[in-house]
């Protein structure tokens, strides 16, 4: 049973790392118009299928998916700002807060 916990966790991290490929070869495509990184979005989308699929198998959905989607959203807000300039406000930061107080809320019990 701990091994599997275990492994639900390295299958998160994976997905967290697949996902965050997943965003940023979405946003180089232009819209699907350039073939390369459409082609790596691809892959990377089928990748996370999978890892999301071991995931599920041992972490619980509620704790696993939070989990992976606020890892998301915090990655896609902070490489936005570096790279693509893009800017946060108040309304943002305060919304991403919300959601890891309620994320650290399913995960106490």
């Amino acid at each position: 049973m701990i091994q599997n916990i275990n492994m639900g966790y390295i299958y998160l991290l994976f997905a967290i790392i697949s996902g965050c490929f997943t965003n940023s070869y979405l946003k180089m495509s232009d819209g699907f118009t350039k073939l390369n990184p459409t082609l790596f979005a691809i892959f990377y989308s089928i990748l996370l299928c999978f890892f999301l699929a071991k995931m599920y198998q041992t972490i619980k959905l509620g704790i696993s998916y939070s989990l992976y989607a606020i890892s998301l959203i915090l990655f896609t807000s902070v490489w936005g700002y570096i790279f693509y300039k893009e800017k946060l406000n108040i309304f943002g930061v305060t919304g991403i807060t919300l959601i890891i107080i309620g994320i650290i809320c399913l995960y106490i019990k």
